[in-house]
Parts: structure tokens; C-alpha cells; sequence
């Protein structure tokens, strides 16, 4: 199934990443792939140019008109799909073309010195064959057609079409890893390495993950499956904060050598910052230049070496990455009750799902909005009489002289002994629905919400080894940790 949708770029990731502010263009069902693209997405592709001329809009400010025009910036999707939109014959031939520019693909003489001119000219040679000779262009180009995408008069061949760093990172190369260090990667051994971690360690390292997984706050990700028996339940999100959080700590000094750990926090620092970086390392201690071996440098991994060119072009990774659309896939695929026709089904999901949307956007029966605090919904349960004990109250007190900095000893006489308390608060606008502890039913896999992520301001110098160096200047720096309130 594909979804393609549209998302508003200028407005804050927060905002941008809920399924609510997306702009659906339809939905293409399966289970085979569509054989001409282009007419799913010709409504659209029309709407783009009239768009980019311009239309009349009104400006509610100035009580004026004014020429409105909007230009879609790129197209983000996985290999599978992007071949379908760019009309280039398989993954593979997908991936080099859109290089053979750069000079980097040198896996073919003919393909990488593909420019884009040659493109132009090669279709045009295809237009004017028959079906027969059309099919060896087929074989010798590894172009299907023109994509009318193109057309939109901000969207460029190649490089308007990024590279997904969710699909390409995530649901690739981290699985890729894990498979190495497991000794499960396409049967391959270690070569002359040393980076296969033992069974019995992986064991440990999954006990300690579900061990851990209550006193991790959902603001991280929700709760980790065991990483060494139910991998194949991680998601995009599972594998992101495994990365970034878990494995720092759970696998220092568990690889045999330590080099392998060295390479592993770089990996984890280009996807933190998702900047300049390279992969030379990998290949020297995975692929140990062995033909044998070719196999541990897959496309993904020769696809990341674009990652830089790509955020340069159309930005930062959060900009076009999959989340969304896998979000918005699997809400939809609930509707799917018949196999012979589901897409009434479908529509008549993603139109409740607009309906819902709009009943969400107000206060519900039992739902309470002070007007100081607008995009706070209080919800039931709720006890109208409540009186807190010391510990609650002085820590009421402390949040209030924080929030108004003034001192706590004039807060607290202004705290009344006798307060209303409500078991959930919901975000308006698309957000969070948030517990308390009395809204809780007592199950056994529920998180300890006293453990919580905070932002810290730091010393920049604070990992220096040198003590000797004199430093001139204090600088600070904003770090996340991680801990418990008391």
C-alpha cells in the first residue's frame, strides 16, 4: 500500500509530525505495484503548477488580497517507492543514476557517467522506438519513462529526490549491525575481525533492556522489546533509541576488541547530528577488503555516503524522513477487513479519522479548559476534594517558585490546604494524553513516572583529559540526562 500526502514545511517539527496536519493525496492500494504512476498523481501534479503561478488568496490581517504561490520542495520516500515516482528501472540502477552526476558510482563505467542531459536524451531516443527496440532501451538505460513529478516546476531529476534516512539508517543499517555482532549477517564469519558478541552476552543485554523498560520515560520511546529475543518486534523508533541511548552503555566493554565500540559511538554520533562523516572504517573492519566478503557493504551502506549531499539539497533529515507516513499506514490498516475489496474500507477509515479529528479539536463531556491554561484539557477522574500531605505540598510549592521565581516562602502560605486533583490532562491542538498515578488500573508493565529526561546547562570543558590546559573562557552547553525525582 502507498500513501502519498503532503507536509508543510515551514511550521515546527512538533507540529509537523502529527498525523492531523498532514494533507492525505490519496491512498494506492496493493498487494501489486502500480503500473503507470503518473495518473495516481496528475490531479495533484496539475494543482503543483497552478499553485507555483500563483493564486488569488486573502490576508485576514491586512484586510487585503495577494498573489499566493507554493512550491513542493522534494519527494521523500524509501527506494521502493522513489522508483516508481523517478520511472527508473529497479532499485539498484534507481540509486546509481541519481549519483552518476557526482562522479561517485564507479561500480559501472556507463552508469556513472550518466549525466542528466544523457537522461534527457535517452528518453527522448525511447519516444520515438517502437515497443520491441523500447524494451532493449529499457535493459540498456534503466529508465521506464518520464515522471511527470518532474514537470512541477521546483522539482529537479535526481536531485530533488533524497535519500530516507529513516529507511536507509534504521530499518537498514542498524539491523545490518546488529547481525554482525550477533554472527547471524548472510553467513558470514568474523574474516580476520574480532566483533562477534557471545549468545550469552546478548542474553544479558536483553535481560537488563526488560528489566529497565518501566523506569524509562515514554518522552524516550515506548517500552524497548528484548533486543536479543523479540528483535523482530523492534520498529524505526526501537532501533533509533537503541542506538542513541541503550547501546552506548550496554555494549561498552563487551566486544572483543575495542576498536569495534570506537566505530560503533561514531555511527551513533553521525546519527545524532547527521553531518560530515564517513565510512571508511566500517570497511576496513567488516568488509577486510575481501571479495568474499562484498557482501557486509550492501546499497544502503553506499547510499549513506550521500546523507550530506541529500541535507544540503532539501535539508535536514526530519524534513522528509518516514515516520509519518508509516505512522499514518498503520492507522489505516486496522480498516482493512476484506482482502477482495478493501478500499471502501480504507476511505471510510481516513474520513472517520478527519471526523475525529474535528471532535477532538473541543473540550469533550467531563473535560475542564481554565482560560489561563488553554492547552490544558483536564480530564476525569477527578476529586474535587483533596487534601495533599506535606511531601505533595512543598513540592507543589517548589514547581510554582520555579515557574514564578519568587521566593518559596511566599509561595507556600498562598498554596490553598483544600485543591481539586484530576487524573489526566490532555495537549490540545493534537497532543499527549497524560496519567496520573490515580488514573492508573493496577497493571504489571507500567512505567515509574518519577524517572524523567531533563536538559542541563554544562561546562564545555568539562571532557577535557588535559588538565594543564588554562581555559579563558566559560562556556556552557545544553546536555539531556537522565534520572529520577525525589
Amino acid at each position: 500500500m502507498l500513501a502519498p500526502h503532503c507536509r508543510e514545511s515551514q511550521s515546527t517539527p512538533e507540529i509537523r509530525t502529527h498525523l492531523i496536519h498532514i494533507i492525505p493525496l490519496g491512498i494506492i492500494n496493493g498487494p501489486k505495484s502500480p503500473q503507470d504512476f503518473n495518473s495516481f498523481l496528475q490531479p495533484f501534479i496539475d494543482e503543483c503548477k497552478q499553485l507555483a503561478h500563483g493564486i488569488r488568496a486573502f490576508d485576514a490581517t491586512s484586510n487585503d488580497g495577494f498573489d499566493l504561490h507554493i512550491y513542493p520542495l522534494s519527494v521523500n520516500s524509501d527506494m521502493q517507492a522513489i522508483k516508481h515516482v523517478t520511472y527508473l528501472k529497479g532499485i539498484m540502477l534507481s540509486v546509481l543514476v541519481m549519483h552518476a552526476r557526482y562522479g561517485l558510482c564507479a561500480m559501472h563505467e556507463r552508469v556513472a557517467q550518466l549525466t542528466m542531459s544523457h537522461c534527457v536524451n535517452q528518453m527522448a531516443t525511447m519516444s520515438s522506438h517502437h515497443h520491441g527496440t523500447l524494451m532493449n532501451f529499457l535493459t540498456e538505460y534503466g529508465i521506464n519513462g518520464e515522471s511527470d513529478v518532474c514537470e512541477i516546476p521546483s522539482i529537479r531529476l535526481f536531485s530533488s529526490f533524497p535519500h530516507e534516512w529513516m529507511h536507509l539508517f534504521l530499518e537498514n543499517h542498524c539491523k545490518n549491525m546488529i547481525k554482525l555482532w550477533t554472527g547471524t549477517f548472510k553467513g558470514l564469519n568474523e574474516g580476520s575481525g574480532e566483533f562477534r558478541i557471545s549468545d550469552v552476552v546478548w542474553e544479558t543485554i536483553g535481560t537488563e533492556m526488560a528489566s529497565s523498560g518501566s523506569t524509562i520515560p515514554s518522552t524516550f520511546a515506548r517500552r524497548t522489546p528484548n533486543v536479543w529475543m523479540e528483535r523482530h518486534n523492534f520498529t524505526a523508533k526501537d532501533w533509533a533509541f537503541w542506538f542513541l541511548y541503550i547501546g552506548p552503555h550496554v555494549l561498552k566493554d563487551r566486544f572483543p576488541k575495542r576498536k569495534y565500540y570506537v566505530h560503533f559511538m561514531k555511527l551513533r554520533e553521525i546519527m545524532s547530528i547527521c553531518m560530515q562523516f564517513t565510512i571508511s572504517d566500517y570497511e576496513k573492519l567488516y568488509y577486510q577488503y575481501d571479495l568474499e566478503r562484498l557482501s557486509t557493504c550492501p546499497l544502503t551502506l553506499h547510499a549513506m555516503l550521500h546523507v550530506t549531499e541529500d541535507i544540503e539539497r532539501n535539508s535536514q533529515p526530519c524534513m522528509n524522513w518516514s515516520f509519518v507516513m508509516e505512522h499514518w499506514c498503520g492507522s489505516l490498516l486496522p480498516a482493512v477487513k476484506s482482502c477482495v475489496n478493501p478500499y471502501i474500507t480504507l476511505a471510510r477509515r481516513q474520513l472517520h479519522l478527519a471526523q475525529l479529528d474535528q471532535i477532538l479539536a473541543r473540550p469533550l463531556e467531563g473535560e475542564v479548559v481554565y482560560k489561563e491554561y488553554p492547552l490544558s484539557i483536564l480530564r476525569r477522574p477527578r476529586q474535587l476534594v483533596y487534601n495533599p500531605d506535606k511531601t505533595i505540598h512543598r513540592k507543589i510549592g517548589i514547581y510554582f517558585t520555579n515557574v514564578f521565581n519568587k521566593p518559596y516562602t511566599i509561595i507556600v502560605p498562598l498554596l490553598p490546604e483544600i485543591m481539586p486533583r484530576w487524573g489526566k490532562v490532555r495537549i490540545a491542538g493534537g497532543g499527549d494524553s497524560i496519567r496520573s498515578s490515580i488514573a492508573q488500573r493496577g497493571l504489571g508493565r507500567q512505567r515509574d513516572a518519577s524517572f524523567v529526561r531533563y536538559e542541563v546547562l554544562v561546562d564545555h570543558h568539562d571532557d577535557d583529559d588535559d588538565d594543564d590546559v588554562i581555559i579563558f573562557e566559560y562556556v556552557t552547553v545544553p546536555k539531556k540526562a537522565y534520572g529520577v525525582l525525589w
